[in-house]
């Protein structure tokens, strides 16, 4: 489901007009609309405003989107946060974190427990931590490797 659809349905269920969204993030009724119809996309800092007006978090809204957004030279925005931070790279994908964010969400208690587990057993295996090697570089020879 795309952000539009998504936006619709969250506004919906909690029982809110278009007009009353727009007047709450400051936009129209319109504009809405056309969110809502896949006419235009928000920019992420309008996505995260009707987040906060829908009472949601910005991930409810993303799922299958992505947003790359590029503030400059070592900046992007953290909608998370809501902040501009340092980066090394100039853009940042926010669907695989929203997924992630989104397949956790609708766990129940034994769900969430059971993935944070997986998660910080992965966090302590090293092919998992260690840093890709950048595309144009071959990878590191392993010396316990007996294949290479």
């Amino acid at each position: 489901m795309n952000a539009g659809k998504k936006i619709k349905s969250t506004r919906l269920a909690k029982r809110i007009s278009q007009k009353k969204l727009g007047e709450m993030i400051g936009t129209s009724q319109q504009m809405i609309a056309q969110y809502e119809k896949g006419a235009r996309n928000p920019k992420i800092q309008t996505l995260q405003k009707i987040a906060d007006a829908l009472d949601v978090h910005l991930s409810a809204l993303l799922d299958n989107d992505t947003y790359e957004i590029k503030f400059g030279a070592g900046m992007v925005y953290n909608p998370f946060t809501g902040e501009l931070e340092p980066t090394e790279t100039e853009y940042i994908d926010l669907t695989d974190r929203a997924k992630l964010i989104d397949y956790y969400d609708n766990l129940n208690t034994l769900g969430k427990q059971e993935a944070l587990k997986r998660i910080s057993e992965l966090a302590e295996i090293e092919k998992y931590i260690t840093p890709d090697t950048p595309p144009d570089q071959p990878d590191p020879v392993d010396p316990d490797d007996s294949d290479q």
